[in-house]
């Protein structure tokens, strides 16, 4: 039985192995449901479960997690809160996890999984996010998760970096599996996918999420802190997000000082479609001198080479335009769902009634049968093996390895869905790139010496582009 609670919510402090489950919180005078310290105790929240609710209208946030430890948020439905939008001082998150600055009480070891998080915030700029992983903050999980339609971020890991300390930093996060999209108000700073920063933290894994038709980039993150260890970007999915405000469909902005150690490795990630600056864009990058190995960029797929240039420009060897050396791929990723820029906001169905399981399922699906795999699609197999990420052996081998994303065929996936079907054989020829072909020319490929030989691999002193693919020799 769902009890009702209208004009106040849930506020807990000293609770420790506490559930709360089962309520239907509406238009609470303050957060829907706050765990944590707003006095001077210093003792600390711990093992508390907010599980099964469905938290609307609030003044502020829908569950603030403050100083928590070792707490989970799962299952609920967290939807219209923020009220409160026009105050500089506002909480209007849907999900909020912040340190207790009072004693300098951090957050640690908190989960967030599999909950609806839209239509947060109400019109303050740079408020209104979907989940905000906020300061003093350490290993939180934010996993499995639908959000959408907020006025700002739809999960936000970013901080700013004055006063950065042991206290405040923000570290550690997983932020894995989650479907993002459609975020982004009437502000022009608001909109972000996903948003990370290193700038007084970082060390943030950002797995297999598909961040699309976001008002901003899919995903975003800016640096300062020359300290804190870089963030990790494997197996994403970005499509057609609006890039607004010099975005792009991953936005990466360092200071050219940063030491290699605080660049951020991106491998396996498909952004595609994206407007603005395109699917990749850095900026404040040293444009020589440093020379990334393929373990920080590689086995990426663009709409375009111009992305693949751009990203060069950073001093990445994993493409290089003289000698055709190909680790990141562009083109069509032969997508299942309609190719469509920008993506209507109604093509996700939201369902009306249900429990938030069902609902997250249906979101799922949807979102699969848009951005997986054709059994025609270039991205299939051209991945790279991540050690601690991807099961150590293809499924075809071992399918009963655990704690590690699995995968099949000859090498993972590019982006967020591995191609479980029947992969069609490949055919030198058809003008067509796939498997481990280079280029195809199309008209059966029979010639060599034109620049992609009869195995449809590019010859010495030759680059191709495109498909049918075009090939024109290297300027001596």
């Amino acid at each position: 039985e769902t009890i009702t609670l209208t004009g106040n919510g849930f506020e807990t402090e000293n609770a420790n192995y506490v559930t709360i489950e089962g309520f239907n919180i509406q238009n609470s005078s303050g957060h829907g449901i706050f765990v944590g310290h707003n006095g001077a105790d210093q003792s600390e929240n711990h093992h508390v479960i907010i599980r099964n609710n469905r938290i609307s209208g609030s003044y502020s946030t829908g569950i603030t997690l403050r100083g928590s430890k070792d707490s989970r948020i799962e299952f609920n439905e967290i939807f219209d809160n923020g009220k409160c939008s026009g105050s500089t001082n506002c909480a209007d998150s849907g999900i909020t996890v912040v340190w207790r600055d009072t004693g300098a009480i951090r957050a640690k070891r908190n989960v967030i999984a599999n909950n609806l998080v839209y239509s947060n915030g109400s019109g303050y700029p740079e408020n209104g996010d979907g989940i905000a992983i906020e300061t003093g903050t350490e290993d939180t999980t934010v996993q499995g998760n639908a959000v959408f339609q907020n006025y700002d971020d739809g999960i936000d890991a970013s901080i700013g970096g004055g006063n950065c300390n042991s206290n405040t930093t923000n570290l550690n996060a997983m932020i894995i599996e989650n479907l993002v999209f459609n975020n982004g108000g009437a502000d022009p700073g608001d909109g972000e996918g996903i948003k990370v920063s290193t700038n007084c933290g970082g060390n943030h894994k950002i797995y297999y999420n598909v961040s699309f038709n976001n008002k901003l980039g899919g995903t975003n993150e800016d640096v300062s802190d020359l300290t804190a260890p870089g963030n990790l970007y494997y197996n994403n999915t970005v499509y057609g997000n609006q890039s607004a405000n010099n975005r792009a469909g991953i936005t990466i902005d360092h200071r050219t000082t940063s030491p290699l150690s605080r660049y951020p490795k991106i491998r396996n990630d498909l952004s595609y479609g994206n407007l603005g600056n395109g699917d990749i864009f850095f900026n404040n990058f040293p444009t020589s001198g440093i020379k990334v190995s393929e373990s920080y960029f590689s086995n990426n797929f663009f709409t375009t080479t111009r992305n693949l240039d751009n990203a060069f420009s950073w001093g990445s060897d994993y493409y290089n335009s003289a000698n055709a050396s190909f680790r990141s791929w562009s083109g069509n990723p032969n997508f299942s769902g309609p190719n469509l820029l920008p993506y209507p906001a109604t093509l996700i169905t939201i369902p009306s009634s249900g429990t938030v399981q069902q609902k997250l399922d249906s979101i799922r699906n949807q979102t699969k049968n848009l951005f997986g795999l054709q059994s025609t699609s270039t991205a299939i197999d051209k991945g790279t093996l991540i050690s601690g990420s991807h099961c150590s052996q293809s499924d075809d081998v071992n399918p009963n390895q655990t704690n590690c994303y699995h995968w099949k065929g000859i090498k993972p996936d590019i982006g967020a869905f591995e191609f479980s079907g029947t992969v069609q054989p490949v055919v030198c020829g058809n003008g067509s790139i796939e498997g481990t072909e280079q280029c195809d020319q199309g008209n059966n490929n029979q010639t060599n010496g034109d620049g992609c030989s009869s195995t449809c691999q590019i010859e010495t002193g030759w680059s191709c582009t495109g498909t049918p693919s075009v090939c024109n020799r290297n300027p001596v």
